[in-house]
């Protein structure tokens, strides 16, 4: 009997041991590629941590220009590029990155001044194996990459986007960019402009319609973005009928819920768009849908997606 029970102690632990192999071994054939060019991990490999995949940051960082710094008594990742600097914290949930404030002119006299943001990480950096890792999708595109995710193929995509490579545009998102395809799971900052080749929908620039969308509250999003309104009429009852697009993300397969504020001319709430889609597959997933909201709305803005 003892003889049994000891047998199955150790089939049992076998088992374990082979199940927390296979996840480690896993994660050894996620390649990242930055413009068709893999990045090479010599130590530790990219490794998805709670549907996210993360990376050393020391090869990311340098591949992507970054001056690399870390401080020990804080634990703090620093990348710093021009004028630009991208901070993270082991732990945290934050990541910092601070700008030139390019709207002061130049030879003015003023002291340069930066702009701060804050965008919240899902998964946090942490030591694994001695090494600090950090979420690729999360320094590729508060960098200003377009960053998908093959699932697949088990690639993270990093595309130095068109303006980057011309110098027509920044290098990294303003206060209110319009974000690109991103399908790579992680929190998400978009690009300065979209990618024509990766639009949904062709229709008409907003600028056209008298209602406008701002963007800033689907930057915070990790389920929602895209949205775009693709046609706006007023209806006999003096209402706007509109046509819309937008993509939603789910880790793995579910509805996410979406909200939008409609604002008039004073910023006052006068109505309310809230739909559920469909987001699956770690990838970014398109919806077309349509609403009837306030004659009086000037202004749509995105509320949440809880």
């Amino acid at each position: 009997m003892k003889a049994k029970k000891l047998l199955s102690l150790v089939l049992a632990s076998s088992m374990t041991l082979a199940a927390a192999v296979t996840a480690v071994n896993a994660d050894d054939d996620i390649v990242v590629l930055l413009d068709s060019m893999e990045l090479t991990f010599d130590d530790v490999q990219p490794q998805i941590i709670e549907e996210r995949t993360l990376v050393p940051f020391r090869t990311i960082f340098e591949a992507l220009g970054y001056e690399v710094d870390w401080t020990q008594d804080t634990q703090t990742v620093t990348g710093v590029k021009g004028d630009m600097t991208l901070t993270m914290v082991i732990g945290s949930n934050e990541a910092t990155l601070k700008t030139k404030d390019t709207s002061v002119n130049i030879g003015s006299g003023e002291a340069d001044t930066f702009l701060e943001k804050v965008v919240t990480l899902d998964v946090p950096p942490q030591i694994v194996d001695g090494r600090t890792l950090v979420p690729v999708r999360a320094v590729g595109e508060m960098s200003g990459y377009n960053v998908d995710w093959n699932a697949d193929e088990r690639k993270v995509l990093i595309v130095t986007p068109v303006e980057m490579l011309t110098g027509s545009g920044p290098a990294v998102p303003t206060a209110s960019p319009n974000p690109t395809t991103q399908t790579e799971p992680g929190p998400v900052v978009p690009s300065e402009s979209p990618n024509p080749a990766t639009q949904t929908a062709p229709g008409p620039a907003v600028s056209e319609f008298p209602i406008t969308y701002d963007d800033t509250n689907e930057l915070q999003s990790h389920s929602v973005r895209y949205f775009e309104l693709l046609s706006v009429e007023k209806n006999a009852e003096g209402k706007y009928d509109i046509t819309f697009t937008l993509k939603t993300f789910f880790e793995g397969r579910g509805t996410v819920a979406a909200t939008f504020d409609c604002l008039d001319a004073n910023g006052k709430v006068v109505d309310t768009i809230t739909g559920s889609y469909i987001g699956s597959d770690y990838a970014w997933t398109p919806h077309e849908d349509k609403a009837t909201i306030s004659g009086d709305t000037v202004k749509i803005v995105f509320r949440s997606d809880k």
